[in-house]
């Protein structure tokens, strides 16, 4: 499990990640911090010019590679996500939760940024969970303004916004 400070976490970028029977999957791409808290929460790779994220607390870190406890092919459903401006939005961020069964139905759902977190986009605990101005908003209906809505998920296969 990585827990690592920003810095560090930099560090791991370039580096090759293997999955759990030893296959080289790619090398890691970038690092996002989740918004609310500046915690390590993905780590994204290329395979087969294709961008794949795993949640960070399941990288074990090696001696000279970081290895997934899983196989390649569970890859081969994970939803198409590309970053927008460098950043997973929360419905993203949502999405990869359900792929990889992470969410614990208490954790606050929140974009996560790549690279090292700045102070000021750290937001207070009292801000609404909200999309950006360009996503649409899922769930049963639309959301009031300053009102957090309910993300209803499509399955494997459909792009994130």
């Amino acid at each position: 499990m990585l827990n690592l400070k920003p810095e560090e976490a930099r560090e791991l970028v370039g580096r090759p990640i293997h999955d759990s029977r030893g296959e080289r999957l790619g090398d890691v791409r970038e690092v996002y911090f989740n918004d609310l808290d500046r915690n390590l929460e993905w780590v994204s790779f290329a395979a087969d010019d294709t961008l794949r994220f795993v949640p960070a607390a399941e990288v074990r870190d090696g001696q000279d590679r970081l290895t997934l406890p899983f196989t390649e092919d569970i890859f081969d459903n994970q939803p198409h996500i590309e970053p927008h401006d460098g950043a997973l939005s929360n419905a993203q961020v949502a999405r990869l939760h359900e792929f990889f069964h992470t969410f614990d139905g208490h954790t606050h759902i929140t974009t996560a940024s790549e690279g090292e977190p700045a102070a000021e986009s750290v937001a207070s605990e009292e801000v609404p969970l909200s999309g950006r101005q360009h996503e649409p908003a899922f769930g049963t209906g639309a959301p009031v303004p300053g009102e957090p809505h309910d993300v209803t998920l499509q399955g494997n296969g459909n792009f994130a916004p």
